[in-house]
């Protein structure tokens, strides 16, 4: 015959592993998954802190933690603390730290559409950072010349401008010059 006690205490268990099992979850999803997202590594640090102190509280016996340092402005801190609390301070002060963030140099790459012409692949290259562009110096067959390479893999976009030249038959357009300004180009050919 179960009472009513027994019963209250029975979802009081339930509920607290409901609430334990999600932290355990998220920190799980937190820690094997690298962190997208400024703040996420906080988040994953929080987390670690509160699994360890509910775990101090089904430890049996004590758990003293004490720290002492120095601040960088040359004041003494030290912080003690005892049982689950003592676990949530040592792995909060413990967790490394974040690490940094390597910032990749931009690449433009991009494949350009089949028989497409070399003023044509130029206005592509333009609209993807919404540059302005201007096309001097070239005859009207020497701006319909088909690409025979369609392929762009380049580390600025005034490279890939020209980087076009190479993507032509041979011989078939005049040497040019990409000059830049903030974001406008010029494609300026040289004749002899």
């Amino acid at each position: 015959m179960l009472l009513k006690g027994d019963i209250c205490n029975g979802y009081k268990i339930l509920g607290w592993s409901c609430i334990w099992g999600s932290f355990a979850t998220v920190f799980m999803l937190a820690y094997f998954r690298p962190p997208q997202v400024d703040g996420q590594y906080v988040i994953l640090r929080v987390i670690a802190s509160i699994l360890a102190g509910a775990a101090g509280l089904f430890l049996s016996g004590e758990v003293f933690t004490q720290f002492s340092g120095e601040m960088s402005n040359g004041l003494k801190l030290t912080v003690s603390a005892t049982g689950a609390i003592g676990l949530f301070v040592l792995v909060w002060l413990t967790f490394p730290n974040e690490p940094t963030k390597q910032h990749l140099p931009e690449i433009w790459k991009f494949s350009l559409p089949n028989s497409i012409t070399f003023h044509k692949a130029a206005e592509v290259i333009q609209k993807v950072n919404n540059a302005s562009l201007t096309i001097e110096g070239f005859t009207p067959e020497e701006e319909r010349i088909v690409l025979t390479s369609l392929g762009i893999h380049e580390p600025t976009q005034a490279n890939a401008f020209k980087r076009l030249a190479d993507m032509v038959p041979p011989n078939s357009l005049p040497p040019y010059e990409v000059i830049q300004t903030g974001l406008h180009f010029k494609l300026i050919a040289k004749r002899s």
